[in-house]
């Protein structure tokens, strides 16, 4: 039975806001300390549509997932990530990839990647079957302004760094080095200034040998 995947692709950061409102009557009230936000983790939300010879698919469904770095051939990015148990309503599904950083916590520094997908249903039956082509991962529009943003567009600067250059700091020539127009250079170094000496060698001469 042969499947396709049409495929709604979400490369981007997802933020959950949750508000709970109480009412009560306040007496006294102390400042709690500034909570520490999470990191970001690597995760990205995929979604999309599966189909197979009778038309949509509802049922629950387990998926294979691969990145590559080019649409046919190539090479694997990171490890394969199975998803089991998806949920697959009139063809539509989402999962969340990379969450453990299975394809790596660098996966994505710029470069192309496609997705590619196996599917089984129901789950946990029978092998997986491939999904062609590999899908190609775009990029939301800010994301790519990332890429090139200007250092005017960047926020909080350090202030040694405001001018656009790093010139407040400063470096010093080490005992046997020179320090001209920023080039380091190696200079000759007084036997009296070098330590642990062979004592064959304590007299400046070496004739123990």
């Amino acid at each position: 039975m042969k499947r396709t995947l049409s495929p709604i692709i979400w490369l981007g950061l997802i933020c959950v806001l949750s508000l709970s409102l109480h009412a009560s009557t306040v007496i006294a009230q102390e400042t709690e300390p500034a909570q520490t936000l999470a990191p970001l983790g690597t995760g990205f939300t995929y979604q999309g549509e599966l189909q197979d010879g009778n038309g949509l698919v509802t049922a629950s469904c387990d998926f294979q997932f691969k990145l590559w770095d080019a649409a046919s051939a190539g090479g694997q990015v990171g490890t394969t990530q199975t998803v089991n148990n998806v949920s697959v309503s009139q063809g539509q599904f989402s999962v969340l990839l990379n969450e453990g950083a299975q394809f790596g916590g660098s996966a994505f520094t710029g470069d192309a990647r496609w997705l590619e997908l196996a599917v089984r249903c129901p789950a946990g039956s029978g092998t997986f079957t491939a999904l062609t082509p590999r899908q190609p991962l775009a990029a939301t529009p800010y994301a790519l302004y990332s890429q090139s943003s200007s250092w005017n567009g960047l926020a909080d600067i350090p202030a040694g760094f405001a001018d656009g250059e790093d010139d407040d700091t400063t470096y010093t020539a080490g005992t046997g080095l020179a320090l001209a127009n920023g080039t380091f250079s190696v200079q000759s170094v007084p036997w009296t200034s070098l330590s642990a000496i062979p004592a064959g060698f304590s007299d400046n001469v070496d004739d123990d040998t």
